[in-house]
């Protein structure tokens, strides 16, 4: 189903919820209240909400970013300040939000190989006044239009890469509560005064990486020399923040390669563990399992020969982060509750700290990097489960 027919699947069902579509072209998220689209946004879009407001209501930019600041504190839709302070007619508001959800709408990616999903908001969500809301498929009747003559441009040279990025995490910053800090540094950067530890697998060869804990969680961007990272609300759904984070940054294929490695082909070289045995006959997109012991010692419990063996030293390098970050993530008392991934170009990893073991201090599963992180969480918590025997190691004396 093609994502115009899922968003329209959708609105007559009257659904309320945030849909994420991703692509190769875009990643395009719309909010719809009641079957309404109360508001959409695309990493390919041309021009964001602020400037249309600018346009279309003839609004002072200092003054429009101070009403911005204050509707993120009061967490208060902006369009309808606007009108409440006087600044704005409703019409105009209206008319800047239609030009923004048509445009977002226009950059839905048509390609068959996307990934999309829906996020029900429950009664407690923030809802929208139905007069800035608009009908689906009045939408689409107008999505194909001349945006050449419907949009206004934007006057003077586009800005340079630093400046479009602190842009960008402002706006992330500005408009995502579950956000708590935003840190920014150059790729060589080392030493103190920063939050996030060195060593991190940014500085190899990995894309993007997730922290789950239990006080905050951590999102991690390589971006050609800069290096992001945001401390996210325990709450949040990290699922749902790292397309998030890929919107805000413009890069709709981080922690996803765009020409993913051939998955290796031979025999399953399995050790003592029916478990593992198991989940790599089942499971083809699990390349190896890997356990870390409290000496950094590496043992492959499992593999698809070379997978195991050839990402021995990333998995070191990631497990000493993680190590080293848990004090950041874990929630108070608790003795291990740090989970990690670190996705590149040739493999994606996903780890976790074992509790009560005398040897053993962490599992690891080395998965194709072009398949869904959701599944690669999913079976590291069946492999966190197990009992050690289970995997082939000494039971915990």
């Amino acid at each position: 189903m093609s994502p115009i027919s899922e968003l329209r699947q959708l609105a007559s069902g009257a659904e309320t919820g945030e849909f994420v579509c991703a692509g190769q072209t875009a990643e395009v998220h719309v909010h719809l209240q009641s079957g309404r689209v109360a508001w959409a946004t695309s990493s390919a879009a041309r021009v964001g909400l602020a400037q249309l407001l600018q346009d279309f209501c003839a609004l002072d930019g200092k003054a429009l970013g101070e009403v911005v600041r204050s509707c993120q504190r009061e967490r208060r839709p902006l369009g309808e300040t606007l009108v409440q302070r006087g600044l704005a007619a409703p019409a105009q508001i209206r008319a800047a939000l239609r030009a923004q959800i048509e445009d977002a709408l226009a950059t839905l990616p048509g390609e068959a190989r996307t990934e999309s999903v829906f996020l029900p908001r429950g009664p407690r969500y923030r809802s929208y006044d139905l007069t800035y809301t608009f009908a689906f498929d009045d939408l689409c009747r107008r999505r194909r239009r001349d945006s050449a003559k419907r949009l206004p441009a934007i006057p003077g040279p586009a800005p340079a890469a630093s400046e479009q990025l602190a842009r960008r995490l402002q706006a992330l910053d500005r408009e995502q509560p579950d956000v708590r800090w935003i840190e920014r540094r150059h790729a060589s950067a080392r030493g103190d005064g920063q939050r996030v530890p060195d060593g991190t697998p940014l500085e190899s060869d990995a894309e993007l990486v997730v922290v789950r804990g239990g006080r905050q969680s951590l999102l991690g961007a390589a971006l050609d020399e800069e290096r992001v990272w945001c401390g996210v609300h325990p709450d949040a759904i990290v699922g749902a923040m790292v397309p998030v984070l890929r919107r805000h940054l413009g890069v709709a294929s981080l922690g996803k390669p765009q020409a993913p490695p051939a998955p290796p082909t031979g025999p399953a070289r399995i050790g003592g563990s029916a478990f593992v045995g198991a989940l790599l006959e089942r499971s083809r997109e699990v390349w190896a399992v890997v356990a870390v012991d409290h000496r950094d010692g590496v043992e492959v419990l499992g593999e698809r020969p070379p997978a195991g063996e050839e990402a021995a030293d990333a998995v070191l390098q990631a497990s000493r982060f993680m190590d080293a970050v848990r004090p950041l993530v874990a929630a108070e008392g608790a003795a291990a509750s740090a989970k990690l991934l670190a996705s590149g170009p040739s493999r994606a990893l996903f780890g976790g700290q074992v509790d009560g073991h005398p040897r053993l201090a962490q599992l690891w599963l080395v998965v194709d990097p072009a398949e869904e992180h959701g599944l690669g969480w999913a079976l590291l918590d069946a492999l966190l489960r197990e009992p050690a025997e289970a995997l082939g190691l000494d039971a915990p004396g």
